[in-house]
């Protein structure tokens, strides 16, 4: 059953939902408490007190805890998944991603025009926080090569062309060595 409770900072809101958990797991009745991610210790805490004190009353049952769970929104998310199968992902580690950048710069490394040449850390590095920006405003490599053709056009700025022409092909090269046997958080 789900219950709202309602009121202002310091009227006991916190009190009576930790209350009304610990009557409902000495029925024996499994309990979910849904928490933000920051209260989630704090909860565990001040359940863990008033299972061992008897703080909310009545009579104890055996273990009344086995049947606590205190959720944040990531772990109800898991715990569904758990429970009911669900997506399942491959993610690529960071490990990996500097990896599968450093083989996409190699294999174009004869193709590029701003950044070929040597393949070092900090050019990985680079090239791995452009993408993740570019993933995180959406921006793809067609998309990027769109700007490029219109970039192109006016013929003003070459270097700036010559940038955006290296990024697209390093953006479309790594994302297809990711997807070859990984998934992306980002994405």
């Amino acid at each position: 059953m789900t219950h709202f409770i309602f009121g202002r900072a310091g009227s006991g809101k916190s009190e009576r939902i930790y209350s009304l958990a610990a009557k409902n797991l000495r029925a024996g009745r499994h309990t979910f408490l849904l928490v933000p991610e920051q209260q989630a210790v704090a909860a565990e805490q001040r359940m863990a007190d008033i299972l061992t004190t008897g703080d909310a009353g009545s009579e104890s049952a055996d273990s009344p805890e086995l049947g606590l769970e205190i959720l944040n929104f990531k772990r109800l998310c898991n715990r569904v998944f758990r429970e009911y199968g669900g997506i399942s992902y491959n993610y690529i580690s960071d490990s990996g991603r500097a990896l599968l950048m450093w083989q996409a710069l190699t294999e174009l490394s004869g193709d590029l025009t701003e950044y070929g040449g040597k393949v070092d850390k900090s050019r990985v590095e680079l090239m791995l926080s452009a993408v993740s920006e570019l993933k995180a405003y959406r921006i793809t490599p067609s998309a990027l090569e769109r700007s490029l053709e219109r970039l192109n056009d006016s013929v003003e700025a070459p270097a700036l062309a010559a940038k955006l022409s290296d990024l697209s092909l390093i953006f479309a090269d790594y994302v297809s060595l990711v997807a070859l046997t990984n998934d992306d958080a980002a994405d």
